[in-house]
């Protein structure tokens, strides 16, 4: 008797865990993908010298685009998950402000 409900219950937050992780790689799969996509056109499209090095514009574009890219992910994972809300909370925002992470243009935009 306990055994039939043991392997039920098992077996439904199995499924439930596995549902779970299976939309969560979809969704980090399109985002993947796009980051990529961004960071070939950007790259690809940037201005280079004579020697095939990216100018300083050029090079301050690939960092900034980087660093947008990066807010991207951090929040991305921030959705999925509820343990990773707070990252996108005031407080959240605000640490990732010291951190660097963001300016405070950025934080403001995103509170």
């Amino acid at each position: 008797h306990h055994a039939t409900l043991a392997t039920f219950i098992l077996t439904f937050f199995l499924g439930e865990a596995f549902s779970f992780w299976k939309r969560t790689l979809c969704h980090a799969r399109v985002v993947q993908r796009t980051i990529a996509d961004v960071l070939l056109l950007v790259s690809t499209h940037a201005r280079r010298d004579e020697t095939g090095r990216y100018t300083a514009p050029a090079r301050e574009l690939l960092d900034d685009t980087c660093k947008e890219l990066k807010l991207l992910n951090i929040l991305f994972g921030a959705s999925v998950d509820n343990r990773f809300r707070s990252v996108a909370s005031d407080r959240g925002l605000t640490k990732l402000t010291e951190m660097g992470i963001i300016n405070a243009a950025q934080r403001d935009t995103l509170i």
